[in-house]
């Protein structure tokens, strides 16, 4: 396995309490078995479910309270927690953007959205991973995390007060903020068919 020296920093995804996590496929770029790029985007199913999701928030959230970002949107919790995220929603009245600003956010958002886990868990487990960087994000002030896990077509909810992850399956409706409930079957039933 190759050292942390020897790793570019463009195959980090995300730092949790210094530790690096990696774009999962990393070592088969360090072996020359397939190049960056081949790692780093989504896979079709990933990508269509972030814009379905995103279609339905824009739909269901109105745009004068509240701000939708997605494209790995970062958070600069502290000098050793940088962490990438699919999709965060802001309340509008708390959250100002500065016009030149060109680094991660240093401020929370409200709701975090994340679809399948992105980065290399050798060194643990998938599970360890989900619920470190949800401990992360709740220390930050995120109110509610949902990880969207395609695999095993679940929806998994934690929220400030109840941390503990809840398992749901994809046709359950969940929370997502305030009055706006996400029913993922229904959703992509809306949307395009899914073999």
């Amino acid at each position: 396995m190759a050292t942390i020296l020897q790793i570019p920093l463009a195959l980090l995804r995300e730092e949790i309490n210094g530790q690096p996590y990696y774009y999962k496929g990393y070592q088969q770029v360090l072996s020359g078995e397939k190049q960056p790029e081949e790692i780093m985007g989504s896979s079709e199913l990933q990508s269509y479910l972030v814009a379905l999701m995103l279609r339905r928030l824009f739909i269901f959230l109105p745009e004068s309270d509240y701000l939708i970002q997605t494209g790995e949107p970062g958070l600069n919790i502290a000098p050793d927690d940088n962490l990438a995220n699919n999709i965060t929603i802001r309340r509008t009245r708390e959250h100002v953007i500065d016009r030149g600003s060109t680094g991660y956010a240093k401020n929370p958002p409200v709701v975090v959205l994340e679809v399948d886990i992105k980065v290399d868990t050798a060194s643990g487990s998938d599970l360890d991973y989900v619920l470190t960087k949800t401990e992360k994000l709740f220390t930050f002030g995120v109110e509610r995390v949902i990880w969207i896990l395609t695999a095993s077509r679940k929806v998994v909810v934690a929220t400030q007060h109840n941390p503990s992850l809840t398992p749901y399956d994809w046709k359950h409706s969940v929370p997502v903020i305030d009055d706006c409930q996400m029913n993922l079957e229904e959703w992509v039933q809306r949307g395009v068919f899914l073999v």
